[in-house]
């Protein structure tokens, strides 16, 4: 399904991540991966913790119908943010399949649950709501 306006700057930032998740995936050594590690904090994580925070801000309203999606989401962004917290090579590669994991499900059923439950208008209103009070 064609993704509705309001929902296509969060689908661009998915594709993103799963770069990242790969990118990750190809950093198997120690040093390998520490260094891809480093470089995320500074250029990935900022702009990850931000799209988090619109998602919860806008989407999170919208998912009282659906409290398993909304369930889900929480504890999607809090086991991320606890793995970008992490020390470690197996927090590092646990995050990059935790962060796909997260990408699939949104874009597979909490965006798929969104369009079909909401007009585009509506969810056009619900960003720009939810981009004000952010």
């Amino acid at each position: 399904m064609k993704r509705f306006e309001a929902l296509q700057p969060l689908s661009r930032e998915h594709h993103q991540a799963l770069s990242v998740a790969a990118r990750l995936a190809r950093c198997s050594d120690g040093s390998a991966l520490d260094d891809c590690w480093t470089r995320l904090e500074t250029e990935f994580f900022p702009t990850l913790r931000a799209h988090f925070d619109a998602e919860e801000c806008w989407l999170l309203p919208l998912l009282e119908a659906a409290p398993d999606l909304k369930r889900r989401l929480l504890d999607d962004h809090r086991e991320l943010r606890e793995l970008m917290a992490s020390g470690g090579s197996e927090a590092h590669k646990a995050f990059g399949a935790a962060l796909k994991a997260h990408v699939r499900f949104e874009e597979q059923e909490l965006f798929e649950w969104l369009q079909r439950q909401f007009s585009a208008d509506a969810l056009l209103e619900a960003r720009e709501k939810g981009d004000e009070a952010h």
